[in-house]
This record gives structure tokens, C-alpha cells and sequence, in this order.
């Protein structure tokens, strides 16, 4: 764990966004994982990494990460694959298009839900006293 503390700037790509935490409904552990995917797949292709580096960014054991990232492929959020890399076959995760789409269009339903509602009585008082 030292070396991940030492090298966590090297290299370490985390984005998360609000449409995550509102369309996709991540929070706590789901949407810090969700994010360095998202972060890795966007500057890097994917996250080819380790699984003992993504449990130690998310303060959890190896099978508590599996359980993660198997409900996130199994949702849709994230494709598993494998990359060659250094001449080794290694597991590639990448956070799907699908979901980024999904969540585009929960925002879209939102606003438009937003824009049919009638404007509040101006002239009802705010605290309820009147």
C-alpha cells in the first residue's frame, strides 16, 4: 500500500460528475469506483490497473470490489474486457457509452418535468404566515 500512496498522483484519473450521482443514482462506494473508471476510460481507454489499487482507492476488500464492478457490468455501467499491454494480457474495464446515454436522457425527462410544472403563487407567502 506505501507505493499507492506514493504514486497516487502518477497516473490517477477520478471524474465524477453530477449525472452519476443524479441519473445513475451512485453514491459512497459505487460512484468513487464509477468515477476513476469513467476518469480512466476517458483520458486512458480504460482502467488496466489492479484490482489491489482500486481497493485501496476505495477502502475495501478484493471481493467487495468484485461484487461492485459485477453490478456494474451486470447494469450496463461498465464493459469488461481484456487489452494486451507490455505484451500481457491484462482485464480492461471501461465505463459503457450506454450509461453515459442513460443518464443524458434521465436529465432531459428531469428538466422537461421541470419546465411543465406550473410557477409557484408569488403571492402565497414563503414561511406559510400570512
Amino acid at each position: 500500500m506505501k507505493d499507492f500512496k506514493e504514486n497516487s498522483h502518477i497516473d490517477s484519473f477520478v471524474r465524477v460528475e453530477s449525472w452519476m450521482l443524479f441519473d445513475l443514482g451512485l453514491s459512497g462506494v459505487d460512484l468513487l469506483l464509477y468515477g476513476l473508471i469513467y476518469g480512466y476510460t476517458l483520458t486512458c481507454g480504460g482502467f488496466t490497473g489492479s484490482r489491489a489499487y482500486l481497493s485501496f482507492w476505495l477502502g475495501c476488500s478484493l471481493s467487495t470490489l468484485d461484487v461492485h464492478v459485477n453490478t456494474f457490468i451486470g447494469k450496463g455501467y461498465v464493459t469488461k474486457t481484456h487489452r494486451t499491454v507490455n505484451g500481457e494480457s491484462v482485464v480492461c474495464l471501461m465505463a459503457a457509452r450506454e450509461a453515459y446515454v442513460k443518464a443524458q436522457a434521465a436529465a432531459e425527462a428531469r428538466r422537461a418535468s421541470l419546465k411543465s410544472r406550473p410557477e409557484a403563487d408569488e403571492s402565497a407567502p414563503e414561511n406559510g404566515a400570512g
